[in-house]
């Protein structure tokens, strides 16, 4: 017995000191943006003066660099791709410890933000925070469907079922955003759509844009705003397509944005939009994007900034 022990814990030893060298290489990279996707370590000293919240249907919508260069304050979108106000609440509140608070904030306010999501989407772009866990992700991950308990304590163990994943991380390797979109990396937060993959074929049906959601989901959008009590916070509804904006019952949104004393900003009321301006149903393409930043940055103008 007492050698099968002894062999054992050589065993496991051995294996603990690969698993800490595999790990050399994580950490020592660990500050670098290896997609574009996971930046939680890029945003201490961003000290954005405007502040945008959301997913993706906000990051390739609001142009950070033109209501800059329109407003002459700093800008950055803060966002996290396909996920909802519930992990966007934990990375405001991370982006607030490393940074002043913004004078505006755009706070997205659509069925994509209080859905609920179950299972852990896109977790490769989280595996390089897991070990010491830097950013607290375990404050909402461990209720989701792809949680190990082990991502948080072992040496390179996460990366078990995503080789390609550590080889990226591991040796600094950039991974581009794909050939979809206007640019291979974000500026600011914010990468465009291209104009020519058009997604427009089918409307969604029995999906969460037609769904109704119970009051609870809106929490975490409460919880988002209540993080910024000397900020003015505007709610905003990015467009759809015109075709799945009729299937849609926008009440509730704009009745949670009333209880705020707001009116949610729908650009879609002012102007119309043709499929021409979208990707897909549910994002613009870079000229959507173009049209949308400066409709905001005209509302902005009229509502919330005293522009030369």
């Amino acid at each position: 017995m007492k050698p099968f022990l002894i062999h054992s814990g050589i065993a496991l030893s051995g294996v603990l000191a690969i698993l800490c060298l595999l790990e050399i290489p994580i950490q020592l990279n660990y500050s670098s943006v290896n997609s574009p996707l996971a930046d939680w370590q890029t945003l201490e000293g961003q000290n954005a003066k405007i502040l945008i919240i959301g997913n993706s249907r906000a990051w390739t919508t609001y142009n950070p660099e033109v209501i800059e260069q329109v407003s002459g304050m700093s800008t950055f979108a803060l966002s996290q791709d396909g996920w909802n106000a519930d992990i966007l609440k934990e990375k405001a509140a991370y982006y607030l410890l490393h940074n002043s608070d913004p004078e505006i904030v755009l706070l997205q306010c659509d069925p994509s933000m209080v859905f609920e999501r179950k299972e852990w989407y896109k977790k490769e772009e989280f595996l390089k925070y897991l070990l010491f866990d830097r950013i607290n992700i375990r404050t909402f991950g461990s209720n989701l469907s792809g949680y190990r308990w082990w991502d948080f304590f072992f040496p390179a163990a996460r990366y078990f079922g995503f080789p390609k994943r550590y080889l990226v991380d591991a040796l600094g390797i950039y991974n581009p955003l794909n050939s979809d979109f206007s640019k291979n990396r974000k500026t600011k937060g914010f990468c465009a759509y291209q104009t020519n993959s058009s997604q427009l074929k089918d409307v969604p049906v029995k999906s969460i844009w037609t769904k109704e959601f119970e009051p609870n989901r809106f929490e975490s959008l409460t919880n988002i705003r209540m993080l910024f009590p000397t900020s003015q916070v505007i709610f905003t509804f990015p467009p759809v397509s015109h075709r799945l904006f009729e299937t849609m019952d926008i009440s509730p949104y704009k009745e949670f944005a009333s209880k705020f004393g707001q009116v949610l900003l729908i650009h879609q009321y002012e102007t119309p939009f043709d499929d021409t301006l979208f990707y897909d149903h549910t994002h613009v393409n870079v000229l959507g994007s173009e049209m949308v930043t400066n409709l905001l940055n005209q509302y902005l103008s009229e509502n919330a900034l005293q522009l030369p």
